[in-house]
C-alpha cells in the first residue's frame, strides 16, 4: 500500500538495521527512521498516532499496547495469552521461520 509510511524505532544501536531496511525499501521515501532519536515518552506519543504496530515482544509492543494502538506481535516461543494479549485489536505470528506472507496477511486483517 504505497500510502502508507513506515516507522522504523529502536535505539541508537538499532538505527544501522533500520537503514539498512530501508535501503532494501521499494519505496523508501515511506520511510521514516527515529531509531534512537525518541525518549519513551515521545515513543508512546509516536505509537499512538500510528494505525498498526508491527513488533516483536519487546517494550515498544508493550507500550503499543498501552496507548491503544492495533498490533501485531511477533513471538519466537512464548504464547501472548499467557501475558493477556488476547484483547481485539491485537495479533501474533509465532514461530522461529516466521514468514513475510505470515506477517501481510496477519497486517491485512487489520484492514488498514
Amino acid at each position: 500500500r504505497r500510502q502508507m509510511r513506515v516507522v522504523f524505532t529502536g535505539s541508537r544501536r538499532e538505527h544501522e538495521m533500520a537503514q539498512d531496511i530501508i535501503n532494501r525499501m521499494r519505496y523508501r521515501e515511506k520511510a521514516l527512521d527515529i531509531a534512537g532519536k525518541t525518549s519513551l515518552s515521545q515513543l508512546a506519543a509516536v505509537l499512538q498516532r500510528c494505525q498498526l504496530v508491527l513488533c516483536p515482544d519487546s517494550g515498544t509492543m508493550h507500550i503499543a499496547r498501552a496507548v491503544g494502538t492495533p498490533l501485531v506481535g511477533l513471538f519466537l516461543a512464548e504464547n501472548p495469552a499467557e501475558w493477556g494479549y488476547n484483547e481485539s485489536g491485537f495479533t501474533s505470528v509465532k514461530g522461529r521461520n516466521i514468514t513475510v506472507e505470515q506477517v501481510l496477511k496477519k497486517i491485512l486483517e487489520h484492514k488498514i
